[in-house]
């Protein structure tokens, strides 16, 4: 299911949670209150979803006590002689600008080797050579700190594993800025959802008992 259309059944959802609570022909045995209650707290849920997918928002993964969040924007493997090089494009996730200042590590390899990246011929953008890689299945570790006198980041610890085919290049990762808050939009825009789901299940299953009594 897209942002779109979650953002459609969430704006439904959240016209039928300001009806008046007649309109719904809730059970006296709810109470008028509790109905309110469980109402409201659906609608702030998908309030929130729905906000977060809003243009203005930014990455709830962003900025964390101050540091900037790592988001790697590209990790590329490429051929180079008779080995392979490493290059990486590290953003802040926040505002998308370039990281500098920071200490890049990738591990890899059987037995494993630690390998130092350093700045390319770009902002953000971090390059070491890899040596000869054996081809196959292939795990790669990346770690990136802060060095001394330099913007924090956030300490950040991520393995891939993907293959190596001689030759030929390999994207190991690839995120872009925003993509964690649509993810986590999606994610609270269906807790809303299912909530309210919940709810109407429960409600018409009462009404049909109580109806069934009379």
């Amino acid at each position: 299911m897209g942002e779109a259309s979650v953002t459609k059944i969430g704006v439904t959802i959240l016209n039928y949670c300001h009806e008046p609570i007649e309109t719904v022909n809730a059970p006296r045995m709810l109470g008028g209150k509790s109905m309110r209650f469980l109402r409201s707290a659906a609608a702030g849920v998908l309030a929130v979803g729905l906000a977060t997918l809003g243009p203005g928002a930014a990455p709830v993964s962003a900025h964390s006590g101050g540091k900037a969040v790592v988001l790697v924007a590209d990790l590329t493997l490429s051929p180079e002689g008779s080995g392979w090089k490493a290059s990486t494009t590290l953003v802040d996730g926040d505002s998308g600008e370039p990281l500098r200042g920071i200490d890049i590590k990738a591990l890899l390899g059987s037995p494993v080797k630690t390998v130092t990246l350093v700045q390319g011929s770009t902002l953000g953008n971090y390059v070491a050579p890899l040596g000869a890689l054996p081809v196959g299945p292939t795990h790669l570790e990346l770690k990136v700190r802060t060095l001394p006198g330099a913007e924090p980041v956030v300490p950040f610890d991520k393995g891939w594993d993907f293959t190596l085919t001689a030759g030929q290049p390999v994207e190991v990762a690839s995120e872009t800025v925003g993509e964690r808050s649509g993810n986590v939009a999606l994610i609270l825009s269906a807790a809303g959802a299912v909530i309210l789901i919940a709810l109407l299940y429960g409600l018409f299953s009462m009404r049909r008992r109580t109806q069934g009594l009379t």
